[in-house]
């Protein structure tokens, strides 16, 4: 007997709840590992008295509670909170990418004589994660009437900000330098391997989105190292 199309389309929506709730949720215990793994080994809660840092924390930790919560809601049929919660998505998204700017700029400004390709490895090369996370933000926003489509550039948006907490977490630089950047890359060969299976497709936005993902981090780090093996270690300011 024919399987009726609203019943496959219902299966099919049922599993997008389960895989992208399931993923937001393995993104939140990982924030909770790598940075709790940070606090208790390295100087990070010294850090964190810094109001700037605890700036850029907050944001951070907004936007991976955000994303939760937004797939969480989808799932419960609650999209019309869901649409509104999003403006304060897009205002998060922006302060974001401001801090990133101002921290560039402060940076630059307070930064002792140094030739030009320093300050561009410095205070350029080093916030790679922003240069992804703003267009998968953007179009996100712009394509978001077209949900399959907005739904994947939001987990891409997500997804690209984690740089920072897989290289925290424990044992990973023991395996190598790259290392961490192959559990970021998990994320979205994940998405795509679920998009093979529920729809025998692979939707555009992982056409363009994996790339940049699987390219810009790990050859931003090449980039600085080759370039400026001087500033190796060396913090920003």
């Amino acid at each position: 007997m024919a399987i009726p199309v609203d019943a496959g389309v219902d299966r099919r929506t049922e599993s997008d709840h389960v895989f992208f709730v399931s993923m937001a949720i393995a993104i939140a215990l990982l924030v909770i590992v790598g940075f709790t793994t940070s606090f208790l080994r390295t100087d990070l809660a010294s850090q964190l008295s810094s109001i700037w840092v605890q700036a850029h924390a907050a944001a951070f930790n907004g936007w991976i509670l955000l994303f939760l919560t937004q797939t969480i809601l989808v799932a419960s049929g609650r999209r019309d909170i869901h649409r509104r919660l999003g403006v304060a998505g897009a205002v998060l998204a922006c302060v974001m990418i401001g801090l990133a700017l101002i921290s560039a700029v402060g940076g630059f400004w307070k930064s002792p004589p140094r030739p030009a390709i320093d300050h561009v490895m410095l205070y350029i090369v080093v916030h790679v994660d922003m240069f992804m996370f703003a267009p998968f933000v953007i179009a996100g926003l712009l394509l978001r009437n077209r949900h399959e489509t907005h739904k994947r550039l939001m987990f891409l948006a997500t997804v690209s900000l984690l740089d920072a907490v897989t290289e925290r977490l424990p044992g990973i630089a023991h395996i190598g330098p790259q290392a961490h950047y192959l559990i970021v890359d998990l994320f979205v060969v994940a998405g795509v391997a679920y998009d093979l299976m529920s729809l025998r497709r692979v939707n555009p936005a992982y056409l363009w989105g994996a790339l940049v993902i699987f390219i810009a981090p790990p050859a931003s780090r090449l980039i600085f190292i080759f370039t400026v093996p001087h500033l190796v270690g060396v913090a920003p300011g």
